[in-house]
Order: structure tokens, then sequence, then C-alpha cells
């Protein structure tokens, strides 16, 4: 990393001589989030009907906001019972957990009575978590970020902070963004630190975005794009790499050139009275600094597509929507470029499909990014022991519901799912994932309190199945899964 010296200087003595000037009055407020989940997945590996994965989740949210004088405003959150599988994540505690040895600090033969799982009477205790802290400055036709914030672009589909009452993921950056605007106009550049090396040398991992948007209210009207350039030098580049990731079986980091990519992210959404629409579409590309196993070098060029749309009669009870869209998959027989598109986590379309980890086998060439830590194996079955950590990608899907109102706290929802995969991950593999039927009902007794109960049933297509392809293991005959869950979050 490299600064100038006298420019840093500089930089100092302005921010100094604009906070003497203003007032010492300080207001402190709170907000936050708790909530509870509960879950029972049956035979997530599609297999013999005998395995289950249920958990039980909880999570508290606290919101600190400063204000020390007028358009300044100091935004912080703690995270509090956080899930050491998933850091940096909102997760959630699993009831019953921490658990081992190692975490609560207890010797493995001779745990004692605190620290042993089986005679212990008091649980181990949990680690809060800064995950935010960043300075808002407000003028009348600009703004300031300074710090660890979020980042939320369009339908939510690529930057999407989690923003949601059950969404489990994180999208923040240490950044610095100075955002203008004119009229319904803003542009917003951003330069943000992914990771920060040697402070003397040029290890750092960094992303420049800029955000261009338009907003109208009088006509319900937004639409903008975000063009993000993200470089890492090789000394510091550590994408997954090997099958079932870039390059594919021995594959290498290069020595000679690190990651450098480039997404361009568009989006559009409009309301009348009756019909809401969107659209947003991310195009990536660039270099991963990783080569072949013929010491080529990995490109990606991928691309992903999501739609919404919401059709609610006036003075009626019912309203229809639709998600439609799709996302590139990863072509295998060509290691020196990567195809596939991944959406963000908190970005759903059904209940069990690119949410849960499903399958004998790494269908969706999704896990060597998103599977579990620590298990090598893409195949093997230890990734199905994990929350909702899946994601879209690989695949098109339609997925068509509806919501009926059964009073003014109640209502009930249905939805319908089919998805293809985009490119198969084993020659005989087939592409048809098959169909998703789920039905939810929702309990809203005030606005700060939600309950959600969940049911949804996969009847798999036979792109699960993978009989015949050496070093894989077979998943025939397939079997449906079925799946409960309950959701409780409260806004204070």
């Amino acid at each position: 990393m490299r600064l100038n010296f006298w420019s840093v200087r500089f930089g100092l003595g302005i921010l100094f001589f604009a906070f003497a000037s203003i007032s010492h009055a300080v207001d402190l407020s709170w907000k936050g989030k708790y909530r509870f989940e509960g879950l029972s997945l049956q035979n997530p590996d599609l297999g013999d009907g005998r395995r289950e994965k249920s958990y039980i989740l909880n999570h508290l949210i606290l919101e600190p906001k400063i204000v020390p004088t007028d358009g300044v405003v100091i935004n912080g959150r703690f995270d509090i019972m956080n899930n050491e599988n998933y850091p940096a994540s909102q997760v959630g505690q699993v009831l019953g957990g921490p658990v081992t040895a190692a975490n609560s600090g207890c010797s493995s033969n001779r745990p004692g009575a605190d620290c042993s799982r089986t005679t212990r009477r008091t649980m181990a205790d949990d680690t809060l978590r800064v995950t935010q802290l960043y300075l808002h400055w407000l003028n009348e036709q600009s703004s300031l970020v300074i710090g660890r914030a979020p980042i939320q672009f369009g339908l939510g589909m690529t930057y999407n902070p989690g923003l949601g009452d059950f969404d489990h993921w994180l999208e923040t950056r240490g950044l610095v963004a100075y955002k203008i605007v004119m009229g319904n106009l803003s542009i917003t550049p951003m330069y943000s630190k992914l990771y920060e090396g040697q402070l003397i040398g040029e290890e750092d991992m960094t992303q420049f975005l800029i955000q261009l948007q338009y907003d109208n209210p009088d006509t319900d009207l937004s639409m903008g794009v975000m063009y993000d350039v993200r470089n890492a030098p090789k000394w510091a580049n550590d994408p997954p790499f090997g099958a079932g990731a870039y390059g594919g079986t021995g594959a290498s980091i290069s020595t000679d050139s690190g990651w450098n990519t480039r997404l361009l992210s568009v989006f559009v959404k409009k309301r009348t009275e009756t019909f809401s629409f969107g659209m947003e579409g991310g195009f990536l590309s660039g270099s991963t600094g990783v080569n072949t196993s013929t010491g080529a070098g990995v490109g990606v060029e991928s691309f992903g597509l999501a739609t919404e749309t919401e059709y609610k009669p006036l003075d009626s009870k019912w309203s229809w929507s639709l998600k439609a869209g799709l996302a590139g998959g990863d072509n295998i027989n060509s290691p020196e470029k990567h195809d596939a598109f991944f959406f963000n986590r908190n970005y759903d379309i059904a209940f069990l499909m690119f949410n849960h980890h499903l399958g004998g086998w790494n269908a969706t060439g999704s896990r060597a990014f998103v599977g579990e830590r620590g298990i090598t194996n893409l195949n093997a079955k230890e990734h199905l022991n994990s929350v909702d950590s899946d994601t879209v990608t690989n695949t098109m899907y339609i997925a068509p519901g509806f919501r009926q109102r059964l009073g003014e706290k109640w209502s009930w929802t249905g939805r319908f799912v089919y998805a293809n995969l985009q490119e198969v991950q084993a020659p005989s593999a087939s592409r048809d994932l098959g169909i998703e039927v789920d039905f939810g009902v929702q309990f809203r007794p005030h606005e700060n309190v939600n309950w959600v109960t969940e049911i949804g049933a996969l009847f798999p297509g036979t792109g699960w199945s993978n009989s015949g392809t050496p070093g894989i293991p077979a998943t025939a005959p397939l079997q449906n899964a079925y799946g409960l869950q309950t959701r409780a979050a409260f806004s204070f």
C-alpha cells in the first residue's frame, strides 16, 4: 500500500478543522432485532429417506446510532449468539451450541463439571461480534461514508446486506464512499479494502465500485448501474481452485498474476397501484490468477439474471407473483474458463432448492464456493450438515406464487418452483432438477412482529442423480425431500 505522506496530513487537517467547528451535543439511539428459527428437513440427500437435518437457531442484533452533531451519524452493529461455523454472518447460534471442548476452553479427557457435554450444568459462553461501524456525513446534495458499511443494489441478486427478517448473510466492506445527488439522479464512487496485507507492502485486495442510480418517487421508478473492479495481487490471491472450482483437477495458484475481475450490474424497478416489476442482470469477466494443470490461465465469463413480477388487484385479498431467471453454470470441459455465476445467498427462490445443500454429490457445482469449510471431497454428504448456505447458480428457474390475506394479522402463501441445470457437472448427469412446492402461513400481530411457518416438498428430477460416472457416488433411485420450518422475528 502506497500513500503520499503529505496527502495524509492534509486530509487529516481538513477533518480536524471540520470537526472542531461542529457542536458537541450527542444523541444516542438503539434499534435491533431478535429472532429464532426451527427447521426439520427429511431426506436432504434425496437417497434412502433415512436422513434428517434439524436445528433451532436464535440470534440478537443491536444497532446503535450516535449523532454527535447535525448531519453526522455514527452507525454500529453488534451481533450476539453467533455461529462459529459461519463467521462474519448473521446465521445465529444453534440451540445447544457451542458444545465442543475446544471452544469452551476445556480439557478433552477431564473436562470437568461445567465443560463436559454429558454432565455440564451451564452452556459455553459466546462471543459478541462487531460487524459494522461507519460514519455517515450528510450534506444537502451529498453524503460521505467511511468505515465498515453494508452495500445494497437493485433486487439484491448480487449485493445484498441481509436486511430481511430472516436473512442469514452479510454484505459489508471496509470502504470510503461519496454520494453526489442531483435531483433524482445520484452517483456514488466507492473505494473498498477486502484485505489489508502488510502496511508497507503491496498485498492489499481492493475493490473500486461506482454506482449510478435514478430514483423517481412520483412515478415509482428506479434504475441503476453498478461497475465493480476487484483486484488481488499474486502474493495474496487465494480463490478456491482444483476439482469443482477454478481450473479443475490439477489447478494451481499462479505465481505470475493475481485476481482481476469486472462485474457490471444493472437493474430496473417499476411499481403501479396494482402491478410491480423488477429486473437485475450481472455480467462478470476477468482473470482469476489460477492456472490449469496444463499451465493455461483461468478466466471468468458469466452472466446472471433475476426478474420479479407481482400483480395485486385493487380491493382484493389475493396477489400473484412470478420469479424467473437464470445463473450461468460452469462447463466442465473447458477448465480454462469458468462460466458459473453466483447469486447472493440472501436471494432465495425456494425453501429447499438453492437454499439447502441437497443430494449425494456436487450436482450444481456450488460446493467449492459455498460448501462446508474443511471438507475437500465435494461429493461428501458432510456438506448436508449445514444451514441454508447454498446459493442460486447453474440454473434456469421459474417460480410462480400467490398470497392471500386472511385478515388483518394472517395470510398464507404458495409457490411452485421448476428448475433446470445450465451445465451438468458429470458426463452421465442430466439437467432436470425437478419441481418444488412450498406453502406458508404468516402471522403479524404487530408491525414489529413477524412469524412465518413454511412447509416444502421437492420432487427431484434426474439432475440430482449421478449413476455411471466413476469416482462419484450414484444416487438412484431418487427419493422426495420434505421440510418444515417456523421462524419469528421481533424488531425494536
